[in-house]
């Protein structure tokens, strides 16, 4: 094993290991379960393919092109800003296709092809939400960078050795993948809060990756004169899943509740001064479902001051400075402080 793979194959562990444990030293972070599907384009390898079936003029052969490859994702998301997260991902991907060239006059298959392809990915990116004025719906832009690692993909082919395009003493053979290579991602998509620790998620982007297939020396392929080549396995996906948010978040519901944003003012501040911050945020955010004035979001931001949550803190002080932009001294705090 040369010591580019030992080096991904490291770094592949060692992505599994911080998407599993790493997430426990934060308080907040959210872990997406996905299905996507993959327009992948295989172009090179498609080629080859087709040119398989074309040495003999005398069997009308026509091969589809692989052109999907459905998979499943893990992302695990960290808050580290207002509107970013640092986000890690794990996906799998897979698709096998058999081509049979069956000669209708010896009614026998002349040229089987089994192609199987399952792709790990690990990758590292950044995730911004934008600010769409919902509590429970964010759009959001995804880029992540990574590399792939082929698992099981192989290319076979066995042949009846009667064709004359056959060399006698090549019936089978396969090539098998085993290298890593880069790759990244692009995504559009919504955020979907349900409830306070599920949600879901529905996203669209593209895929960038490129693999050598090499050929060997002799055998089929090389009586076949192939040539090494470039495999684009590029394309749009789309997909959805679901999430789990670990945080404090609570989805405030105003249904039957008693009193205008007043009274919640009231009880928040009255928890405030008992040191009830987390029971004054819930009554602060209740008053300003009710039109309560912009001035709580500064209340709310002591507050999270006060339990060690500068991020929050500091979210909720930018939005009580969209509405206050002349208090000074709160600028500069947040200057400080993001």
């Amino acid at each position: 094993m040369n010591v580019y793979k030992w080096y991904f194959i490291k770094c592949f562990l060692g992505i599994i290991i911080g998407i599993l444990f790493f997430p426990f030293f934060f308080s907040a972070f959210d872990l997406e379960v996905r299905g996507l599907y993959n327009k992948s384009q295989f172009s090179g390898f498609n080629d080859y393919r087709t040119d398989l079936f074309s040495y003999s003029f005398s069997i009308d052969a026509r091969t589809d092109k692989i052109n999907e490859m459905p998979g499943v994702e893990l992302l695990l998301g960290i808050p580290v800003a207002s509107g970013f997260a640092i986000c890690a991902c794990l996906s799998l991907g897979m698709i096998e296709w058999t081509d049979d060239l069956y000669d209708e006059y010896h009614k026998k298959t002349a040229v089987r092809s089994v192609a199987r392809f399952v792709t790990g990915y690990a990758g590292l990116g950044a995730k911004y939400f934008l600010d769409a004025g919902m509590e429970r719906l964010h759009p959001y832009l995804f880029y992540n960078l990574g590399f792939f690692k082929h698992l099981n993909s192989f290319w076979e082919v066995s042949a009846d050795t009667s064709y004359y395009f056959v060399n006698p003493g090549y019936e089978y053979q396969k090539i098998n993948f085993n290298d890593s290579f880069l790759g990244m991602n692009f995504e559009a998509g919504f955020d979907l809060r349900l409830f306070d620790s599920i949600g879901m998620v529905v996203f669209a982007g593209y895929k960038y990756g490129v693999f050598k297939l090499i050929f060997p020396d002799d055998g089929l392929f090389a009586d076949a004169h192939y040539q090494d080549t470039d495999v684009d396995i590029s394309g749009m996906y789309f997909g959805g899943g679901v999430k789990f948010y670990f945080d404090e978040f609570k989805i405030i519901k105003t249904d039957n509740l008693k009193g205008g944003w007043d009274y919640y003012n009231m009880l928040g501040d009255n928890m405030m001064k008992n040191k009830n911050y987390k029971g004054a945020i819930d009554n602060y955010k209740i008053a300003i479902k009710l039109s309560g004035p912009e001035d709580i979001y500064k209340k709310i931001s002591f507050c999270f001051y006060k339990l060690n949550d500068i991020k929050n803190a500091v979210y909720y002080a930018e939005k009580y400075l969209e509405f206050f932009p002349q208090d000074v001294n709160m600028k500069k705090w947040v200057e400080k402080n993001k």
